[in-house]
């Protein structure tokens, strides 16, 4: 499997493996990032409309 964001040939430094997740569970860890990006996104609109009341 190519990776992209891989960098140099024979370079094992791969964005997932800076995180405790194994390549069987990068679905997990797409879904992980997936909600913390929507807790972000809603945390952050909720802000925006305290201040606006």
């Amino acid at each position: 499997m190519t990776n992209t964001l891989q960098g140099a040939p024979g370079c094992r430094c791969n964005w997932w493996e800076v995180f405790p997740f194994e390549m069987g569970n990068r679905y997990v860890f797409t879904l992980f990032w997936v909600v913390f990006f929507c807790l972000i996104y809603l945390f952050f609109f909720w802000i925006i409309g305290s201040f606006l009341d």
